[in-house]
């Protein structure tokens, strides 16, 4: 009887860790997905904001990094106020 109700024990555990893996997956895929929006906006906006701001290249590539720094200082704010 005892072995039963481990197996048991150890099977819902299996399926919480099996849901939260998933969960996991389709949050960081759809970070992914809105990450590349992201990146596809801004290269298709370069070309307008370097004629009308006068920005050079190398000001431009800052602007572009720039989303990847924010979505880093989130990721890692959100990680320290979640843990």
């Amino acid at each position: 009887m005892t072995a039963d109700i481990a197996t048991g024990t150890t099977a819902l555990l299996d399926d919480k860790k099996i849901f939260y893996n998933r969960f996991l997956l389709i949050v960081a895929g759809l970070g992914g997905l809105l990450y590349g929006v992201d990146v596809g906006i801004i290269a298709g906006a370069l070309p307008y904001l370097e004629a009308t701001s006068g920005l050079n290249a190398g000001q431009l590539s800052i602007v572009v990094a720039a989303v990847l720094l924010g979505s880093v200082i989130a990721g890692s704010c959100l990680s320290s106020a979640f843990r």
